[in-house]
């Protein structure tokens, strides 16, 4: 979501990648990427924008120059169960995703809700590291 969002704002000069570091373990079980989390994205008009395949992150991803974005410190956390060192340049969100605690879902229709609530809060994460950038 968030890198949907962000390459759609187009900004000269970056680059966007996205990457989980855990995405390898849940190939298996869940599809590539989430139809809702992908539905959301579409109905603010950034579909074009999104990608429908999970990456790895791996070492070779990241750059000494790169700003790493972590969606939430349990993301930050899992650096270390991939035998990787958060780079120097990272900035962790507080947003949780969908299944951790604060986003469990009691019922089927809980999911959209969940999902527009968390595009919400990268949305607005996004805006702030842009702004944070530009002053």
């Amino acid at each position: 979501m968030a890198d949907a969002y962000l390459k759609s704002l187009q900004l000269d000069g970056v680059e966007v990648f996205s990457s989980g570091t855990v995405a390898q373990s849940f190939i298996d079980t869940n599809v590539p990427v989430s139809p809702l989390a992908l539905d959301v994205i579409a109905k603010d008009g950034r579909g074009v924008f999104a990608k429908h395949t999970r990456h790895q992150l791996l070492k070779d991803d990241l750059r000494e120059d790169d700003i790493t974005v972590c969606v939430n410190q349990r993301v930050a956390d899992d650096f270390t169960s991939i035998h990787m060192k958060l780079p120097k340049n990272v900035i962790i969100w507080d947003v949780a995703d969908i299944d951790e605690p604060g986003r469990i879902p009691k019922k089927p229709e809980d999911y959209d809700r969940l999902f527009h609530d968390i595009y919400y809060e990268i949305t607005t994460n996004v805006d702030e590291l842009v702004k944070s950038f530009q002053n």
